[in-house]
């Protein structure tokens, strides 16, 4: 699991947005300034449109019915999972945009213990 720390802000909608990089995801109100937001490798899309967290990819393993990709970030390492579908694969060096769904990521207060 990917855990990583990001701070708090109220968007032009009003409502809080955790947000990481380029990316920008809902969380509850009442959040703190600072959370750690945890993702499931497995739930992390590569964004097509260049929003989200900018990486690069650092390894890239075939592994039969999926890829394994380590992408470094300015956030830290992230793993990152993709079933084999037969799309184009980023290489090893390839500039990416990771994204994720709200609902698919867990977040807690910076500094509490999980």
């Amino acid at each position: 699991t990917n855990v990583l720390a990001a701070h708090v802000e109220v968007g032009e909608d009003g409502r809080p947005h955790a947000v990481l990089g380029g990316g920008r995801w809902s969380v509850r109100p009442g959040m703190a300034s600072r959370v750690w937001l945890t993702v499931r490798p497995e739930k992390i899309a590569f964004a097509r449109d260049g929003v989200g967290l900018a990486g690069t990819v650092t390894t890239r393993i075939f592994q039969g019915n999926h890829w394994l990709y380590q992408i470094e970030t300015e956030h830290g390492r992230v793993v990152v999972i993709r079933q084999n579908s037969g799309e184009a694969a980023p290489e090893e060096g390839a500039v990416v945009h990771l994204t994720w769904r709200a609902e698919d990521m867990s977040v807690r207060v910076a500094g509490v213990p999980a």
